[in-house]
């Protein structure tokens, strides 16, 4: 299974703002008639869009320091983005501007889809302190992570059938992939996974690998439910 972590998406992301910058200069140039291999020329569109430039410069930085704030970046975006493009167009029926304006509109589609995908996922932030899970159950959901052979004890605060947040009792290094143990009712639940989110090595996010084994982590998931331990009942 093919596993994205936080990195990765922050890579999408500058890669996505970066190419669409750059993609507003080429039609810029086809409008124009003039060469987008000019550095020069890229230069002078820069400072004479000054608008673009910080949106562009903007979006990078904050997608990669905030991811959170990626899908309200890329509303932004596509609306600076749209106005320049429309204006290019206007009197114009470049075939070229038309058909680079149409794909940038269908990428930001899908990348607008995964930033809403991963916001959503239980393993990109915290759900519920340990501490407040146990005044409200009268008992924590504690785990163990397996990392090169070393284990390391946690506590779930967020979780649902993809993945997991877990908060350890000690900081760690963590990284790859890892097993994670949770057991509950006397019984032990083991799941693969991978890291993909770290935070100052104390929380960590991990994405699971799913398996068919009758202590499996969705086998885990489901009797969660069933007894309404779920965030949406907890909170």
């Amino acid at each position: 299974m093919n596993i994205i972590n936080e990195l990765e998406t922050k890579l999408y992301f500058f890669l996505y703002f970066l190419l669409s910058g750059l993609l507003s200069f080429v039609n810029y140039s086809v409008s124009f008639g003039t060469s987008a291999l000019n550095l020069d020329q890229l230069k002078s569109y820069f400072i004479e869009n000054e608008l673009i430039l910080f949106v562009v410069a903007g979006s990078i930085l904050l997608s990669v320091l905030w991811i959170k704030l990626s899908r309200v970046l890329i509303v932004l975006f596509t609306i600076v983005f749209s106005f320049f493009q429309l204006q290019l167009m206007n009197g114009q029926s470049s075939a070229i501007i038309i058909t680079s304006f149409f794909f940038f509109l269908l990428v930001t589609f899908f990348i607008f889809q995964m930033a809403v995908s991963e916001s959503r996922e239980p393993y990109t932030a915290r759900g519920i302190s340990p501490f407040q899970l146990n005044n409200i159950l009268g008992f924590k959901l504690p785990c163990q992570i397996k990392h090169n052979k070393k284990f390391y004890s946690g506590q779930l605060s967020n979780w649902s059938e993809n993945g997991c947040y877990v908060i350890m009792d000690k900081k760690c290094h963590l990284a790859g992939n890892v097993v994670v143990s949770v057991s509950f009712n006397d019984v032990n639940f083991v799941e693969n996974g991978s890291i993909v989110k770290s935070v100052k090595k104390n929380e960590y996010g991990i994405k699971m690998l799913s398996s068919k084994n009758d202590n499996s982590w969705l086998n885990l998931i489901g009797i969660l439910k069933e007894r309404q331990i779920t965030l949406e009942f907890l909170k």
